[in-house]
C-alpha cells in the first residue's frame, strides 16, 4: 500500500525527498499544494501531531512522507536517511546553507513584481487540484503570498547581496569536497551515493537541471528569470558544482521515476 507525500511541487528542500523516496522504491502517492496554500489547507500540522517525538516542529511545513503503517518522515533529511546518512558536517553545509541560499536567491528574482505572470504561471502549471488553482489566479491573494515569502526567505537588498557573498563561501566549500579523492562525494557522479544526491537536490535550483522533479513539477529553465539571474546560472554551471549538480541529474534522476 503506497504512503504519502506532501509537498510544494517545485521546493527543492521536496525534491530532495521525492527523489530519496523514488531512488529507495518507496512508494507513494504525492499531494503538492502551492506555497500559502499549503498553510491554510494542508493536513501537515495535524498528520505530524500524530508522531511522538517529532524532530523538527515543522507545523505545515513540507516535506511530510506518511506510510501506509501511519510511520512519519518528518522532513527532507529523514526521507534521504532511506537511502543513507550524509556526514554531519556536509549535511550542515546543504541544510542551513546551501538549500536557504538558493531559496533566498532564486526567490529573490522570481518575487519582484514584474515577473508576477510568470510565478503565476508556474503555479497554474503545477500538478494540484482545480481549487488550488482557482485560488493561484486570484491576484490578492497571490500577491499577499509573495510578499510573505519575501519577507521570510528573501528580505531586503542589503540582506540579498549578503545572501550572495555567503552563497559564494558555501560553494567554496562544497567545490573543496568535491575536490578530495576520498571526500564525502567520491563515487560520485557515477554512482548515486546519498551525498551526492542531497546536494543535486538542494543545488539544482540554481543551475537549472532539465529532469528536475523527476518532471513532477513544471520545467524552470534559465529563461524564466531576469537577464541578471540568467547570468548567474550560466555562471553557475560552469563551475565544479554546477557541472557536478547537472551530471547527477543526468545520470540518475529519471530513470528512478515510476
Amino acid at each position: 500500500m503506497a504512503g504519502q507525500l506532501y509537498t510544494i511541487p517545485f521546493s527543492h528542500y521536496c525534491e530532495l525527498a521525492r527523489w530519496s523516496l523514488q531512488e529507495a522504491k518507496v512508494s507513494f502517492v504525492e499531494y503538492p499544494y502551492l506555497p500559502g496554500v499549503h498553510t491554510f489547507f494542508g493536513p501537515m500540522q495535524r498528520l505530524r501531531a500524530k508522531k511522538e517525538g517529532s524532530s523538527t516542529g515543522k507545523g505545515q511545513g513540507t516535506p511530510l512522507y506518511v506510510a501506509a503503517d501511519g510511520k512519519i518522515l518528518d522532513d527532507s533529511w529523514e526521507s534521504l536517511e532511506v537511502l543513507g546518512p550524509v556526514p554531519e558536517e556536509m549535511k550542515k553545509v546543504l541544510n542551513y546553507e546551501i538549500g536557504p541560499q538558493v531559496r533566498a536567491i532564486v526567490y529573490a528574482d522570481l518575487l519582484k513584481p514584474e515577473k508576477d505572470a510568470a510565478f503565476a504561471a508556474m503555479g497554474a502549471a503545477c500538478p494540484v487540484s482545480w481549487w488550488q488553482r482557482w485560488l493561484w489566479q486570484l491576484s490578492g491573494f497571490r500577491h499577499k503570498v509573495s510578499s510573505l515569502m519575501r519577507e521570510q526567505m528573501v528580505g531586503d537588498e542589503e540582506k540579498q547581496a549578503k545572501t550572495l557573498q555567503d552563497f559564494e563561501a558555501a560553494i567554496q566549500k562544497v567545490e573543496a569536497e568535491l575536490a578530495k579523492p576520498d571526500g564525502c562525494f567520491q563515487g560520485a557522479p557515477e554512482t548515486l551515493t546519498p551525498p551526492a544526491l542531497a546536494l543535486a537536490a538542494l543545488f539544482a535550483p540554481a543551475v537549472c537541471p532539465p529532469e528536475y522533479s523527476g518532471k513532477f513539477a513544471p520545467d524552470i529553465t534559465p529563461e524564466t528569470f531576469s537577464e541578471p539571474q540568467q547570468q548567474r546560472i550560466q555562471g553557475w554551471r560552469q563551475r565544479p558544482i554546477g557541472r557536478f549538480t547537472l551530471e547527477v541529474y543526468r545520470l540518475h534522476r529519471m530513470r528512478c521515476v515510476p
